[in-house]
This record gives structure tokens, sequence and C-alpha cells, in this order.
């Protein structure tokens, strides 16, 4: 939404009117980034593996024009699928100029007992998805020569911790893909920036019992700040990187 004298954005509803793509979009930081956008203005359109989850996930989700959120089903770690994906949302909200990667998986298991289904499940989640809406996205922006991009990955991708080899691995090998891309089209008007989150209390934690205290996380509303801040930076400006920790520090 534009100032109606000046045509600049205007800046008390800078995501008014963004067209926007979460993926992830069924629960956790995913759900909470999509929620914050639209409650801002934007239209989003909300990817997930499943539209009965993300059905449920985006119910409620209006922009200020009053478009409900657009569920969109894909497994982004096939490549085709990530192109119906981009095709889908670009269809209903029109070219896409913000895009939020908050998809991706983990896990633990200790590197002897690594299999091949583990490593190639962490790989396909975590790195895959992400090269391949990489992919599908920017040769668009840059040729309109605007466009901000988020990858929501893990402090595991500077950080190391025992048990989680594929974790670690897949997510710093998506920290430095991002890393190449954004150089490549800094200069081309799309900004492209990551968020390294911490531990966040979400559902994943359900699964293990690691005697984490689950009260001193961070809430998945602490990444979505991050990219709202990452986004809505001046036009001068690029944030390139967001580390967000609990207080605690790495717990």
């Amino acid at each position: 939404m534009n100032d109606l004298f000046t045509g600049r954005p205007d800046p008390m509803r800078p995501l008014a009117g963004r067209r926007a793509l979460v993926t992830g979009a069924s629960r956790g930081i995913g759900r909470a980034i999509a929620v914050e956008l639209a409650r801002r203005g934007a239209r989003v359109a909300g990817v997930g593996r499943t539209m009965a989850t993300l059905a449920r996930a985006m119910k409620g989700l209006v922009d200020a024009r009053g478009d409900a959120a657009v569920p969109v089903v894909a497994d982004l770690a096939d490549p085709a699928s990530a192109v119906r994906a981009v095709d889908e949302a670009t269809a209903v909200l029109g070219p896409l100029d913000l895009i939020v990667h908050a998809a991706g998986t983990g896990g633990f298991v200790a590197a002897d007992r690594l299999t091949p289904a583990d490593w190639l499940a962490s790989r396909s989640a975590n790195l895959d998805a992400l090269v391949y809406l990489f992919a599908t996205v920017v040769p668009p922006m840059v040729a309109r020569g605007e466009g901000d991009i988020v990858a929501v990955l893990s402090i595991a991708a500077v950080q190391t911790f025992p048990g989680a080899a594929p974790y670690c691995a897949t997510k710093a090998g998506a920290l430095a893909f991002v890393r190449c891309v954004r150089e490549e089209v800094r200069r081309a008007g799309v900004r492209v920036s990551v968020v390294l989150p911490g531990s966040v209390d979400t559902p994943f934690w359900d699964q293990f019992d690691l005697g984490l205290d689950r009260r001193q996380m961070l809430a998945a509303e602490d990444v979505a700040a991050a990219v709202i801040a990452a986004v809505t930076a001046s036009p001068r400006a690029a944030i390139d990187e967001i580390h967000v920790l609990p207080r605690a520090g790495i717990l």
C-alpha cells in the first residue's frame, strides 16, 4: 500500500498488499509467520504437505482486503511440486514478492548409527527443498528487480550438536547455498535474509525426552518477529542474518 501523496510505501503498514508465500505453514514457526504477515496486511499463500492440516492452520487468516490465506499443498523436496506450488500461489495472488521458507525437519541420531535413509530424509527436507524453491522463485524476482526472500534455518547451521550430524550438516549446507544466492542477486534488487533461531517451543519436542526446560525456549512468534524485522527494513538496508536465541543462550 503506497502513501497517496508521495507514492512511497505506507510506513505504518509496510506489508499491506505484499504477495507472500510461506512454507512450513501448517504448524509451528511457519504458521506463526503466516499469521503475522496476514495480520500486517500481506496476502499469504501457505504451503504444507497435507490439506487437512494446512487448511486448519490457514483458517481465519485474512489480509487487509479481507482475502483469506491460500492453502497450497506441495512436497517441496520434489522439484516439480515446488514449481506447481509457486505457480498455484502466483495464479491466485499475482507475482510473488515475499518468500519465507520455514519448512524443514529435525531429529537425533548418532553418526555411528546413521543410515542412508536417515541422511536422505534430512537432506531432502532441509536442503533439497530449499534449493528447489529458490530455483523457482529467484529468477522472476531478479527479472522484476525486486523482492524479499527469508530462509528460516537453525542455529545448528553454525553450531554443532552431538547426535544431530545430519541436521547440522544439512542446515549448514542450506546456509552456504543461501549466502551464495544472496551475493548473486544483491545488486539485482532482491534481498535475501537468513534467520537462525535457537530452540523454539513447538510440537517438534513432543517426540523427545531430552530434559530441556521448554519454558526457557523461544516461542514461534519470536522467530516471526525476526522475519518481520528483515522484510520491513528500510529499502536502503539489507538484513543479511539474524541470530535469535533464548535469553539463557543455547539450551
